[in-house]
Formats: C-alpha cells, structure tokens, sequence
C-alpha cells in the first residue's frame, strides 16, 4: 500500500513560515496545528532562503524557476 503525498501550496508554504517568523508559535506547534510533518517549517524556511529572489521559491512540481529556466 503506498500513501500518496501530500501537496502544499506556494501560499500555505509562506504562511506557515510567516508565522513562525513573527514569533506567533514555535515551529512544532504550527505543525502541529496545521497537521503537516514535523521539520517542513524548517525545511521550507531553508528552500525559501536558498531563492536569491524570494518570489521564485516554491516554483512547484516540476517546474523551473525563471533563473533555472533562463540556464537551461
């Protein structure tokens, strides 16, 4: 039996890093609160700081961002 994965958005993504960013709850507890695996804040938090343009994080799946897409 496989479990298919789970699909987060662009903006559920940088909602749930905003608010750990301002302090509101601690990482644990917004994913807790928003039933997604322990660690994604983080994981995501440090998906959005490797973008030098931030508006290009969380492109989706199997997309390129407009750098990547630019090299290729």
């Amino acid at each position: 039996m496989t479990r298919e994965r789970k699909k987060y958005s662009k903006e559920f993504k940088l909602e749930a890093i905003r608010m750990y960013e301002n302090g509101e709850r601690s990482a644990s507890e917004i994913e807790r609160e928003l039933g997604i695996t322990n660690g994604l804040v983080g994981k995501w938090r440090q998906e959005l700081n490797r973008q030098p343009k931030k508006d290009e994080a969380f492109p989706g799946n199997g997309r390129l961002t407009d750098t990547e897409a630019r090299i290729r």
